[in-house]
């Protein structure tokens, strides 16, 4: 794979693993969540190969993060919506990729359902990434 853009470093928040993919993982069997989980490191791959493919930039409160949606199985129903979203921010001047938030797609619920929600609402500083990997 090569990336259009340099990155020296991968960070993820840390709630991607305390919250979001625990989270996640209660809907779902074990079987299902590691389809899915495979899928979302797919996701990870794919987000960082262009971290600023089209339409893909977020806007308002969120100008400086992207997402990219991703189906949760491996071989969806013809026609089948993507169902996850991941929520990520590409720092130029360090050449750093930042994880920040994975979830539903479509959550409309009141304030903390929504991915969108979810990343705005998080703090988002330096401190609160992990370089471990996320696979």
């Amino acid at each position: 794979m090569k990336n259009k853009y340099p990155i020296e470093k991968t960070y993820f928040h840390k709630e991607i693993r305390a919250i979001d993919l625990p989270n996640i993982a209660q809907k779902m069997t074990r079987e299902q969540f590691l389809e899915f989980y495979l899928q979302f490191v797919f996701a990870i791959d794919d987000a960082k190969e262009d971290p600023y493919r089209p339409n893909t930039e977020l806007k308002h409160d969120l100008t400086d993060t992207s997402r990219l949606d991703f189906h949760s199985k491996k071989k969806p129903e013809r026609k089948e919506k993507r169902d996850y979203r991941f929520v990520y921010r590409y720092d130029r001047d360090r050449s750093f990729f930042f994880g920040d938030a994975v979830g539903l797609r479509n959550a409309k619920g009141e304030g903390g359902d929504s991915i969108y929600w979810i990343t705005k609402e998080r703090d988002r500083s330096d401190e609160n990434y992990t370089e471990d990997p996320i696979e």
